[in-house]
């Protein structure tokens, strides 16, 4: 891993403050969460980790948070906390389903953001990620930034203003996907950071992930994932 460096040129909230994050929403998924939760809980608890992410955004001084919302709810969702959302784009009838949809949605988002601003996309199952790790993915000086989760996927990826992952290359999500993602950035001829945060390997998509969430929202009320730990301590009762 790179060290990371912090950038002399701007104090964290100016830097902050050119900062675009993206938060993709799928209010219907974790479906492997099923012998825990039913559908509603499930539901319930994709909007509360997506607080507790949005706070660490807002914590850390990012303002310009926008949903990339896939479907009806997850629209209402980003209405109810007044963010912005970016619609998933039209179907193409390709039949793709799960990460390749992800990977639209989210190039998608990044096009729709001026090229003049940081892009920094955060997955929304993150409910430990502190402001603070926040604040490290943007102190790193590389053009691109990724943290990956504890399976090798995607957690966050920041891009520099003005940079791309190189010509005709989009996103990827799933396993493998951050290796993938610092691969396609040495190939573009950009400098790259894989940086590995705490918050970001406490993503919730089985039910060992469940499992260890609700031991380390045990640990006190303080800190991360306060949104998460109430609704699962009601959902409990």
């Amino acid at each position: 891993m790179t060290p990371p460096t912090a950038r002399p040129d701007a104090p964290h909230d100016a830097r902050a403050a050119a900062v675009t994050a993206l938060v993709p929403l799928r209010t219907g998924g974790k479906s492997r969460l099923g012998a825990a939760l039913d559908a509603s809980a499930r539901a319930g608890l994709v909007l509360a980790m997506l607080d507790d992410v949005v706070a660490a955004l807002n914590g850390a001084g990012i303002i310009d948070v926008r949903l990339l919302a896939g479907g009806d709810e997850a629209l209402n969702a980003a209405h109810e906390r007044g963010l912005p959302a970016v619609p998933d784009p039209p179907s193409t009838g390709d039949g793709a389903t799960g990460d390749a949809l992800l990977r639209r949605a989210v190039d998608a988002g990044l096009a729709a953001v001026p090229s003049d601003r940081d892009r920094l996309v955060v997955a929304g199952d993150l409910p430990l990620l502190s402001a603070a790790e926040v604040t490290m993915v943007l102190d790193v000086s590389t053009d691109i930034v990724v943290v990956p989760t504890s399976g090798g996927g995607t957690a966050m990826l920041r891009l520099a203003a003005g940079v791309d992952l190189g010509p005709r290359q989009g996103t990827r999500y799933g396993p493998g996907s951050a290796d993938a993602h610092v691969a396609l950035a040495r190939r573009a001829g950009r400098t790259v950071t894989l940086l590995e945060l705490s918050g970001a390997h406490h993503d919730v998509d089985a039910a060992a992930d469940l499992v260890e969430l609700h031991r380390s929202l045990a640990a006190g009320p303080a800190g991360p994932g306060r949104v998460s730990a109430a609704f699962l301590a009601g959902a409990r009762g």
